[in-house]
């Protein structure tokens, strides 16, 4: 209670009670978030901000994304090497550069 008590008589003492009424504290909540803002932007914690942080969380999410909406066995660039594709893809759809117009091409697997 004696907490309570404490914190209402500074609230009280804020002027502008009868002009402004509870918006008399809307400027100190823009100070702090502008406060805020410029610490997110200009302090380095580690090697980071935070907005290099959620650049590249959201970069991930993006990433994820794609992956998800791709379908299996449909690659989106050509293997470095033969190795390379026989050991990434799964057997049942593969995908391979058409030698003629070099533009990849799917193969869909038969039905048996």
């Amino acid at each position: 209670m004696f907490f309570r008590a404490q914190l209402r008589q500074i609230l009280q003492r804020v002027p502008g009670k009868e002009r402004l009424g509870i918006y008399r504290f809307l400027p100190f909540f823009f100070v702090l978030g502008a406060a805020m803002e410029w610490i997110m932007i200009r302090v380095r914690v580690g090697q980071e901000t935070f907005y290099d942080v959620y650049r590249r969380k959201a970069s991930e999410r993006q990433y994820q994304r794609r992956l998800e909406e791709t379908p299996e066995g449909i690659r989106l660039h050509a293997p470095l090497n033969a190795a390379a594709a026989d050991a990434d893809l799964p057997k049942k759809n593969t995908c391979c550069f058409d030698e003629k117009m070099n533009l990849p091409s799917v193969e869909q697997p038969r039905s048996e």
